[in-house]
């Protein structure tokens, strides 16, 4: 029977032949600093995502979402459409950029269970 994994993480890392001895990428700070908060440097703001069906209905809408000003409306939509988690309209769900990068870097093993990432200890 066929199976979707819903790690890709692990099919990518078997691909690239991800060890098991301890190998795996050691990658060095580039863009950030020790100690320094990085998102201290990102202009933030407020914003909506809506996004329009052809017909100008509304097919998706999430208020008050904190996003790079840089960032453009198209960015927006599809970032908080996407990617933030949680059920509309609760507060499980995600409201800011932030959170959803914090969810990846806050969570170091998920390349070294993937083996695609060396224990820095």
């Amino acid at each position: 029977m066929w199976r979707l994994d819903w790690r890709p993480w692990r099919h990518r890392a078997r691909q690239a032949g991800a060890r098991k001895d301890g190998g795996g990428l050691s990658p060095r700070r580039y863009f950030t600093q020790a100690g320094l908060d990085p998102f201290s440097d990102v202009e933030w703001e407020h914003r909506s995502a809506v996004i329009y069906g052809e017909k100008g209905e509304v097919v998706f809408e999430q208020h008050d979402v904190e996003m790079p000003k840089a960032w453009t409306p198209l960015a927006t939509n599809v970032v908080v459409s996407k990617y933030f988690r949680g059920p509309l309209g609760t507060p499980q769900r995600e409201t800011s950029v932030r959170q959803l990068i914090g969810v990846w870097s806050d969570d170091p093993l998920v390349g070294r269970r993937a083996g695609l990432l060396r224990d820095p200890g």
